[in-house]
């Protein structure tokens, strides 16, 4: 891949960046990908692996408190927590 956007948001509007490296016309990145048959359907899946941002990702990265409040949410109900 070439890159990848991460959105910026700044108020009530956000501003896409697009991602690359300076120095390659390819971006590597490390994934894991798994194919399942469900109900006779086949199913393809992708994700790739990250790790925390550094400092210039993180400017970037800023999210809402609404959204970092949602993803707390998520990852609760996830784990079948209740606080």
């Amino acid at each position: 891949m070439t890159g990848f956007f991460e959105y910026h948001h700044q108020g009530s509007k956000k501003y896409p960046f697009f991602i690359r490296d300076r120095n390659s016309d390819i971006l590597l990145v490390a994934g894991l990908w798994d194919s399942a048959i469900i109900d006779g359907q086949e199913w393809k899946t992708f994700t790739i692996v990250t790790v925390p941002a550094n400092e210039t990702m993180a400017a970037i990265q800023q999210q809402s408190k609404k959204s970092a409040s949602h993803a707390t949410h998520l990852a609760t109900r996830a784990s079948g927590r209740v606080d």
